[in-house]
This record gives C-alpha cells, sequence and structure tokens, in this order.
C-alpha cells in the first residue's frame, strides 16, 4: 500500500492548484482524475483571466480575490513554462446606444474602486482593434486583463507536478473511501489501494453535496474558429448588450473562441441551434470579418456553482473541499489552490480569501 500525506479527487485547475502548493509545503501527494487531467471544465474555457470586466456590483470581495490571484500566473510561467500567457488587455463594448448607460455606470463602478481602465469613443476603439466594426459607439479598455492557454495550463502543470514527486494516475474511478486513525484509505475500481493522512475533493460537479452547499452546474455552448491572417484579432473582446445578450471572442495562436450561454439545463450534453446562431451573430456583429472564418469547433462545459455564486474552501466532516468556482476558475484557480494548501497545513485562511470563501 502506497502512503501520502495528502489525497486530492479531480484533476482540474482546482485540483492541479492545490497539489502544486500543497508539493511546495513539502508534502507528498496523490492526485487522482476519474478521466484525463484537464479534460473537462478546465477544458472547456475560454482562457480570460479578467478580474476587472469579471467584476459586478455586489462581487468586490471576489473581484479583490481575482486581483490578488492573478500574479500567480507569472510565477507559474517562471516554474512550468509556457502557458500561453497573453497580457494584451480586454475591451468590453456597448454594441447601441441603449447599452451605453450600463456601460457607463460599469465604468464609474470601476474608477470608484482605483481600477486601471479608459473610457473610448468608438474612433479610438478603432484605433487599438480596427477589425471592430464603426456601429460600437463606446467601450472600456482594461490594460490589467490577460488571458491564457487554458488547454496547455493543465499539461504543463501536470508534467511540473509529476517532475517534483506527485504521483497522478488518470481514469482513476474510486471505488470506496474510508476513514481511520491513519487518514483515509482510498480503493480504486481496480482494487489498488492507497492512505492518505488528508482528503481534498476537487472534481468540479458532481451530484450531491459538497460541504455545507449544493453544488449545480451551469451550461455553457462555446465556438472555435479557425485563425485566418485577414482576421487577426490582438485583444479579447466582451460583449454587453440588451438587444444581443452578453458574450465574449477570444484570439488565441490556434483558434478563436466565441462564447458563451449561461443556461441552468442540467447536464445536457449538446449544443443547441439558437445558441450556435446567438453566439455567432453577436460575434459576427462586433468583428464582422469572423463571418467567413471556419468552425473549427463547437463544445459544451458546465460551471460548478453554489447557490450565492461564490466558491467554497472548506473541510466538512473529515474532508476537505474545494468546488463552486463557477465562471471565475481560471482567474481564481491559483488562489483558492493555495488557501486550500493553507487550510489543509496549518488550519488558517489566506487573507484574501477570509471574507467570503470559508464557510461555517
Amino acid at each position: 500500500m502506497k502512503i501520502f500525506d495528502v489525497g486530492i479527487l479531480g484533476g482540474g485547475i482546482a485540483g492541479l492548484s492545490t497539489a502544486y502548493y500543497l508539493l511546495k509545503k513539502g508534502l507528498s501527494v496523490l492526485l487522482l482524475e476519474k478521466n484525463l487531467v484537464g479534460k473537462g471544465t478546465t477544458w472547456a474555457a475560454a482562457g480570460m483571466l479578467c478580474s476587472v470586466h469579471e467584476i459586478e456590483f455586489h462581487e468586490v470581495e471576489l473581484f479583490r480575490a481575482g486581483l490578488a490571484s492573478l500574479p500567480y500566473y507569472d510565477e507559474w510561467e517562471s516554474e512550468v513554462g509556457d502557458i500561453g500567457l497573453v497580457k494584451n488587455g480586454t475591451f468590453e463594448l456597448a454594441f447601441t446606444m441603449e447599452d451605453v448607460p450600463i456601460l457607463e455606470r460599469m465604468y464609474r463602478f470601476q474608477k470608484q474602486n482605483d481600477l486601471e481602465v479608459e473610457w473610448l469613443a468608438g474612433g479610438e476603439l478603432r484605433e487599438l482593434e480596427p477589425l471592430i466594426t464603426p456601429q460600437i459607439p463606446f467601450a472600456i479598455f482594461s490594460k490589467t486583463d490577460i488571458q491564457v492557454d487554458n488547454r496547455l495550463l493543465p499539461i504543463k502543470l501536470m508534467e511540473y507536478l509529476i517532475s517534483k514527486g506527485c504521483l497522478i494516475i488518470e481514469n482513476a474511478v474510486l471505488k470506496k473511501q474510508t476513514l481511520n486513525n491513519n487518514g483515509y484509505e482510498l480503493v480504486l475500481q481496480n482494487d489498488e489501494v492507497f492512505r492518505v493522512g488528508k482528503f481534498i475533493h476537487a472534481t468540479s460537479y458532481y451530484e450531491g453535496q459538497c460541504a455545507h452547499e449544493q453544488i449545480f452546474p451551469i451550461k455553457g455552448q462555446m465556438i472555435g474558429l479557425q485563425p485566418a491572417d485577414e482576421c487577426r484579432l490582438r485583444y479579447s473582446i466582451r460583449i454587453k448588450s440588451k438587444q444581443f445578450g452578453n458574450g465574449y471572442i477570444v484570439p488565441t495562436n490556434s483558434r478563436i473562441v466565441l462564447g458563451s450561454t449561461s443556461e441552468e439545463m442540467g447536464l445536457t450534453p449538446y449544443c443547441t441551434a439558437g445558441a450556435m446562431m446567438d453566439i455567432l451573430t453577436r460575434a459576427c456583429h462586433a468583428v464582422p470579418s469572423l463571418y467567413d472564418l471556419p468552425i473549427q469547433e463547437s463544445w459544451v462545459g458546465f460551471r460548478p456553482s453554489t447557490l450565492s455564486r461564490l466558491p467554497i474552501v472548506d473541510e466538512y466532516q473529515g474532508i476537505y473541499y474545494i468546488n463552486g468556482l463557477y465562471r471565475h476558475g481560471l482567474l481564481l484557480g491559483p488562489l483558492l489552490g493555495k488557501a486550500m494548501a493553507e487550510l489543509v497545513t496549518t488550519g488558517k485562511r489566506i487573507p484574501e480569501t477570509e471574507s467570503f470563501i470559508l464557510r461555517k
């Protein structure tokens, strides 16, 4: 029987980040993933790390946590290698004049919170990004929002963790977990047995309770377009529109990601005609040259959410939980992984997460 200080169930951004910081503390770590590492919610994301433009009027604490989490990506890149960090900034567009008041309110709110944002009229916007349609009247530009390659990141983290001694087992179905005086005994479906001192659930979405709260899936449908020389966007674009709905356009080296829906429809694992039409309509309205690009792929992801939309980093009845990251998974991943490592080893909270993450 192999023995580890900590066992982690789940190989997405939450599990990988937690393993990273536990190894930094000198603990031995076992990570079990029922499918393939990074191929769940993390794989389905767009890669935006938009702490500024993700902020809502009632989410100041969450926003502060996002800002605190961003610098850890520089640490990760220096440790694990290229993870596709891009630091060009992000636009938030008002599609029509009727969308301008809400954008103005957001801009005032951002400035009140001392954020580095800039109000741009249409002509100023197109000087920076000429591919955006002249019909866009105004935009907010955030220089500090960045993006990461969400499909490369888990691969690089996994390689790094393995090099530092973490045992990662993919396609590992947990058949039984038993608490005893020495911690937890974990039995896999193939009857392989491990003993871990402490056990962390970082499994994104699953049926049932997570600590004190129910976790449920928020479905997101997305489209990937094949880039072309005539349509090389420099910046990520976020869309806020009463008529067209909200969405985003995220350019990467290998694809242009269009998204996303936000649907409480349970685990329905298919794209729908209406959602695809809506995503393409608002994207092509913002950047008309997208119209002729080939569709590379379409996919569905499920964001794990609590009723409060706030994440969980907690211990409950002897098991530690990190879950409910909702639409902030990649942004908050490093900070929450560090918070979980601190909770497991010292029982203490880190200041950036004290006000809203740990539950009683």
